[in-house]
């Protein structure tokens, strides 16, 4: 019996010297990024209104990068509220490729910023912390963190008008071109670039806007389309059933399933269903951009 509880006080010492050098052997090995992974920055801006921050990245190191952590506060914080939270792997490069390789640049990426702002600041810091996918899990790279200053205010113009080109979301539905002529390039920020069907088929988005609280009747959607083989920007004053909703809806069509009309078709959402706001029949099934322009004048 001594010899028993002899040889359970000594499994018992054993176990308490060896549990500190085990765990440490087991967690040192937490795989690590390599020095020379690196992100950028590019196209940076901020809507107050909109309560969006949008961006692009770029890769700007030797190896791929699988995702990113981002996260947005004032700068006095030092620990930011992640914006990106479920959507941290979600870095593509063209073509809609993931991992993100060496020299290629993401598209527009937007993300809602709301509960991360101050009342008492329009400055703002953008935190971007690159991560690998290994192992089956995400790793994040402490020493690859780079962070920006960003002032989140609007442009207003003179007259009572202030500009909205992030979109709070969008989505993409059909049969797109290949990049660089996808659905992407539609909500890129670049009013070069643009999105078209393919032939012989229909592809289509819609896009959200959150109305500020300041908004007005008579706020104009613009966007930019084909016509006869040239871009031309047109604008339309959102109809007032579509301007009544919470948040304005559009829906932009690129039709070219040779059933007539063809061509692009603008519609925005009513409560119940979508309305004609452009028609554009004819052939040209090109949509390079849009934006709106949100009266905000006194009267």
């Amino acid at each position: 019996m001594v010899s028993y509880v002899l040889l359970v006080v000594i499994a018992i010492g054993l176990a308490a010297i060896l549990y500190p050098y085990l765990k440490s052997m087991i967690f040192s090995d937490r795989p690590e990024c390599k020095v020379d992974i690196s992100l950028s920055v590019e196209n940076l801006s901020c809507s107050a209104t909109g309560e969006i921050v949008s961006f692009k990245l770029i890769n700007t190191g030797f190896f791929n990068v699988s995702g990113a952590f981002i996260r947005f506060g004032p700068p006095e914080r030092s620990v930011r509220q992640q914006i990106n939270v479920d959507d941290e792997t979600e870095l593509k490069g063209p073509g809609d490729f993931s991992p993100l390789a060496p020299g290629q640049l993401t598209p527009m990426r937007s993300y809602p910023i709301s509960g991360a702002m101050s009342a008492s600041t329009d400055d703002y810091i953008l935190e971007i912390q690159p991560a690998i996918f290994t192992e089956r899990r995400l790793v994040p790279c402490d020493k690859a963190i780079i962070t920006l200053p960003v002032n989140c205010v609007d442009v207003l113009v003179p007259g009572g008008w202030r500009e909205q080109q992030n979109q709070t979301n969008s989505r993409c539905e059909g049969n797109w071109d290949a990049p660089p002529n996808s659905c992407v390039s539609v909500v890129d920020n670049d009013w070069e670039s643009y999105g078209e069907t393919v032939d012989g088929d229909n592809a289509t988005i819609y896009i959200n806007y959150s109305k500020p609280d300041d908004a007005k009747y008579g706020s104009l959607w613009w966007f930019k389309s084909d016509e006869s083989g040239t871009g031309k920007t047109f604008n339309k004053t959102i109809p007032t059933a579509c301007f009544n909703q919470e948040n304005i809806q559009f829906e932009v069509v690129s039709k070219a399933d040779y059933t007539a009309p063809v061509g692009i078709f603008g519609n925005c959402w009513d409560g119940s269903a979508f309305i004609p706001v452009h028609s554009q029949p004819g052939g040209d099934v090109v949509i390079y951009e849009e934006k709106i322009w949100w009266n905000v004048s006194a009267s």
